[in-house]
């Protein structure tokens, strides 16, 4: 019970009804949303499967692993490391750095690397743009703004920042959090 694991997709967008190789399956309720509150907790962070465990009294640690699996195979969470190197961090932070300076000319890359994960952290090109603002110091009520001057696109600017403005504020409160504690941001 010493792996951790991370929940890396925002709480909302945790489904109870996942795909199935014979149809949706219905996740039983009583069970996995506790489990995904306990996963969401503390802003997301990695935890061990003995302190999920603690945090949900009752639950036979075979049927907790078993659903830890089952959320895994869903894409909801991922194994996490337990505590990368700085060589890791400083790694991943200058190839997201370039990574995210590329997306002001283009969205062809949406995979951010995560020393926490050891793996790729998905994101789209408008939440790279968001990055760079926030890299940059501008507060959050003007990521729009930033994105839409650092974009290089041919859409109508007043379409795109609509658009981005709405991405931004679901950027802030739900996806950056998970990109804090996966190391990406």
């Amino acid at each position: 019970m010493r792996k951790q694991f991370m929940l890396t997709v925002p709480l909302a967008d945790a489904a109870l009804t996942i795909p199935g190789p014979q149809g949706p399956v219905a996740l039983e309720r009583e069970l996995y949303e506790p489990l995904l509150a306990a996963l969401a907790a503390r802003a997301h962070a990695p935890k061990r499967l003995a302190e999920i465990s603690a945090m949900l009294s009752g639950v036979d640690p075979e049927v907790l692993i078993e659903a830890v699996i089952v959320l895994a195979g869903a894409g909801y969470v991922q194994p996490a490391m337990d505590a990368p190197s700085e060589r890791a961090r400083s790694q991943c932070r200058a190839l997201n750095d370039h990574l995210c300076a590329r997306a002001r000319q283009s969205g062809d890359l949406t995979v951010l690397a995560s020393p926490v994960l050891g793996a790729g952290a998905r994101v789209t090109r408008a939440e790279q743009l968001f990055l760079l603002a926030r890299a940059a110091g501008v507060p959050p009520e003007d990521w729009a703004d930033y994105a839409v001057a650092e974009a290089q696109v041919s859409s109508p600017v007043a379409d795109l920042r609509a658009k981005l403005v709405a991405a931004s504020a679901t950027f802030e409160t739900q996806t950056l959090p998970i990109l804090i504690a996966a190391g990406v941001a």
